[in-house]
């Protein structure tokens, strides 16, 4: 058995958006690259929208019952409670009551720690709130 180093629980990110540009613009200018087609979520719970007008809000934090999470996750009634609560249940956190998401730069950071965090994102163009993407991308 190969003895591998433990990863720390907390990492540092960094942003590099001058390289996202690079990659973009090429990937665009490229005639044999197709983009995929992203569906812009509308199913969203009452909280969820609020989250979605105000991440951008500083200092912003929300608090959701882990109950909310479960149920609309269940009945597949809110996308974006179906991915906070896949993410807790990922983690091993479905058993607190409550979660604390709050904004950390461009991500959304859980039970304030850094090492469950979910990107945020935003559609070319004008900024609104509808154009605002949370992703679950393997960062943990």
């Amino acid at each position: 058995m190969i003895n591998q180093p433990q990863l720390p629980d907390d990492w540092d990110v960094f942003i590099d958006n001058d390289f996202a540009k690079e990659l973009f613009r090429t990937i665009m200018t490229s005639p044999n690259t197709t983009m995929p087609h992203v569906r812009i979520s509308s199913t969203l719970c009452g909280p969820c929208k609020d989250l979605r007008a105000h991440v951008w809000d500083s200092p912003f934090d929300k608090s959701y019952l882990m109950s909310h999470l479960k149920a609309n996750a269940e009945l597949r009634t809110c996308d974006l409670c179906g991915l906070f609560w896949r993410t807790c249940e990922r983690h091993g956190t479905t058993r607190s009551t409550a979660v604390l998401v709050e904004r950390a730069g461009s991500f959304i950071r859980m039970n304030a720690t850094s090492s469950v965090t979910l990107p945020i994102t935003r559609s070319s163009g004008k900024i609104t709130g509808r154009s605002i993407t949370i992703h679950s991308c393997g960062i943990t």
